[in-house]
């Protein structure tokens, strides 16, 4: 309809008033209750191999940049509010994009990333940020640098998209990075947040460390990333649906209580969608139609950068730790390859410690950059929030490239560190004796056990092995499978300790035997159930309290959460002067084998459980758990996360209680006083599982999920 104008008498005065009625379904305009300023981020959500094969998925994003890079030229003469913007939400594409494209097409792009209508985000990759291991999570950021170095691009914002979760260290490795924001657009499947969260949508997160963060939660509590295009439909094919269903999506974050005249709406086109251009046209209508509530095509930086300009110090501030909903999903669906993971979380570090010693040592070794750098981007794919494919017969190809990634991530760290070691050793002077040397990669110093294979045993023939420094022989043990252990104490930080090999007469010691399913040396007694290969007792001697509840459920298999092992025997043990150990092995329910090894050390303060099983096809809902029920009195558990600790509830964001937790490489138990403590050293399992808001001692180790139809059955994950 076109406008009309009408005359209207008042006191003598004419005033004359134009009436516009927008073509529609609306017959009057939207009422709006402040002036917005909405900001439109238009990406695609970035899964690995979800919708297509990975390689199809990265080619198609190739592609989107080449189209993005030509829109934006197109509309680059458009009003500033309505030049098409894009956001690319992780570099994986823009690192491919670089080796594929020409030089003068990579600078192009980068011409659009300085003029801020291109952004990068911060991550390499979507990932499950508190499954991933320190030094992984820094080389997630890395990547950040080097397009600073090379391009002179600002890198400013991280996205953290679908997965439901982000791990605390963030607030403090981001800024440190150089990336002061955080977009957080949690996919609420599965998980129940949105509903029970009191957390602000802008907010700053505060670091242990004082660091400071600022985050944005979307606001849909459905749609997530998809808010735009789902919600607000900037993508429709006519500008009056979006007019509508923003208008209603505004009118609802006001009725809420929103407190700012800003907000940010995240626009993925889907997940791996290609760009849109229709939001350039919807939005030119929108603006036209409500000059009160300007919309704009933006970057997500764009918008932090006005809010800290205009509220800095009002931004509320929280601290705590936000664990992932899908942790439970996730790490035990695929327990061999979570598993080759959690090692290359410390195997590429010390690969990478040693070979920076090697390089130093001897000219001849070339320090493997370029290696490292495959291997930690094969770990960083590997841990990519994608579960599986979304297409028919996509799942078991994915997961032959999945597993191919970490594997390879594994063999490149193993190889890396044996060439460097061995490149140390030559270095180390020995005489004429031939030696052991025992390197440690942490940074504390540390008891190392040592066991030589038979096929070393052989080759070394009898002897002592003398501690190279005070010339006293250590303790030797041969155990009933032909290898040889002796105890390495107080291995220096980041260093090695050197052992002479003094060849003498006779044979080596008779392999000996434990009497029963007890085991015991200076610290602790541990009583086994033979049945079920659980602990009935694990007694610290040192402090006279028993750390199990006499049950068995201490390092119990269980299946389904009731199901236990009930035919282990004694499979084998050992006992001597460096060790005792006894393993039950035999059938357990899901599984055709279960094998379990516990082993005291007599010099060292701790117990190892050492459990391996072989699991059958699923064809039900099923899961395997390892139960560690303490009985200290008003126990309380902290465990380890990337960088740093948390105290089990306590140190949650609001809304962020989910019944599965992961751990990084331990997980502390107190007595209710504090005067006792035990320490579960996690080596392949990460997930540890309680119910909401309590904790009474009983600590699951959650390290098998999945049914018949899952992603990862049996022979894929």
């Amino acid at each position: 309809m076109n406008a009309s104008n009408i005359r209207i008498q008042l006191s003598g005065t004419f005033l004359a008033v134009a009436l516009l009625f927008a073509a529609g379904p609306a017959t009057s305009h939207a009422q709006f209750d402040r002036p917005w300023q909405i900001y439109l981020v238009p990406f695609s959500h970035i899964d690995v191999g979800y919708t297509a094969p990975v390689e199809q998925v990265l080619q198609n994003h190739l592609t989107y940049l080449d189209t993005v890079v030509a829109w934006i030229s197109r509309t680059r003469a458009n009003p500033a509010n309505e030049q098409f913007r894009w956001a690319i939400e992780i570099p994986w594409v823009l690192d491919a994009y670089m080796q594929q494209r020409s030089p003068a097409q990579v600078e192009t792009l980068m011409t659009c990333v300085r003029r801020g209508e291109i952004e990068i985000g911060g991550m390499y990759f979507g990932l499950q940020t508190d499954l991933c291991g320190n030094e992984e999570l820094v080389r997630s950021l890395s990547f950040a640098q080097e397009l600073r170095n090379a391009f002179q691009v600002p890198v400013r914002t991280a996205f953290i998209n679908d997965t439901p979760g982000a791990t605390w260290s963030l607030a403090q490795l981001l800024p440190k990075a150089g990336i002061p924001y955080l977009s957080l657009a949690m996919n609420s499947f599965l998980s129940d947040f949105y509903t029970t969260s009191s957390l602000p949508n802008l907010f700053r997160l505060q670091a242990p460390s004082g660091d400071r963060l600022l985050v944005w939660r979307s606001i849909d509590s459905l749609w997530a990333y998809l808010e735009g295009s789902a919600t607000c439909r900037v993508y429709a094919s006519g500008p009056a649906l979006m007019q509508t269903e923003l208008t209603k999506f505004l009118q609802r974050l006001a009725a809420k209580g929103y407190p700012y005249n800003e907000v940010m709406i995240n626009c993925a086109t889907g997940d791996n969608g290609a760009p849109s251009l229709a939001i350039v046209n919807n939005v030119k209508d929108w603006n036209g139609t409500y000059p009160q509530a300007k919309a704009r095509i933006s970057t997500a930086t764009a918008f932090f950068d006005t809010m800290e300009a205009r509220y800095g110090n009002g931004i509320p501030v929280v601290s705590g730790d936000a664990p992932n909903h899908w942790t439970w999903l996730f790490a035990p669906s695929a327990t061999r390859e979570n598993a080759l993971s959690r090692k290359a979380h410390l195997l590429l570090p010390a690969a990478e410690t040693f070979a920076a010693i090697a390089a130093g040592l001897d000219p001849s070794f070339p320090y493997p950059a370029a290696s490292l750098r495959g291997a930690y981007i094969n770990n960083l794919t590997f841990e990519d929030h994608n579960l599986g494919a979304n297409y028919a017969g996509g799942n078991e190809p994915f997961w032959v490239l999945k597993k191919g990634w970490i594997t390879a991530a594994v063999d490149t760290g193993t190889s890396i560190l044996a060439r460097a070691v061995d490149a140390i050793a030559r270095n180390i002077a020995t005489g004429e004796q031939p030696a052991i040397a025992v390197f440690n990669p942490l940074t504390w110093p540390r008891p190392i056990p040592v066991r030589l294979t038979p096929e070393q045993v052989a080759g070394i023939g009898v002897c002592d092995i003398l501690d190279a420094l005070t010339g006293q022989p250590r303790p030797l043990q041969m155990l009933h499978d032909g290898s040889l252990c002796f105890v390495a104490p107080d291995v220096p930080p980041v260093g090695y300790a050197v052992y002479r090999l003094l060849p003498r007469a006779g044979t080596w010691p008779a392999p000996g035997n434990v009497g029963g399913l007890t085991l015991e040396n200076t610290h602790y007694r541990v009583q086994l159930d033979g049945t079920t290969g659980g602990a009935l007792s694990a007694f610290d001697k040192k402090s006279g309290t028993e750390l199990a509840t006499g049950n068995g459920r201490f390092n119990q298999y269980r299946y389904n959460g009731s199901q236990t092992s009930t035919s282990l025997a004694v499979a084998d043990n050992d006992s001597g002067p460096v060790l005792q150990s006894i393993t039950l092995q035999g059938s357990a329910p899901g599984s055709n084998t279960l094998r379990s090894t516990t082993v005291l050390y007599a010099d060292i303060n701790r117990v190892d459980f050492i459990n391996t099983y072989d699991k059958l096809a699923p064809t039900v809902d099923e899961t395997v758990d390892f139960d560690f029920h303490f009985g200290l009195t008003g126990a309380k558990l902290r465990y380890e996360i990337p960088f740093g600790h948390v105290r089990l509830f306590d140190d949650e964001l609001s809304g962020f209680r989910p019944k599965h937790y992961a751990a990084q490489e331990w997980c502390a138990v107190t007595s209710g006083s504090g005067d006792v403590a035990a320490v579960l050293a996690l080596e392949s399992s990460s997930v540890t599982a309680h119910p909401a808001g309590s904790f009474d001692g009983a600590l699951r180790l959650m390290v098998s999920f999945n049914n018949a139809a899952s992603a990862y059955r049996a022979g894929i994950g």
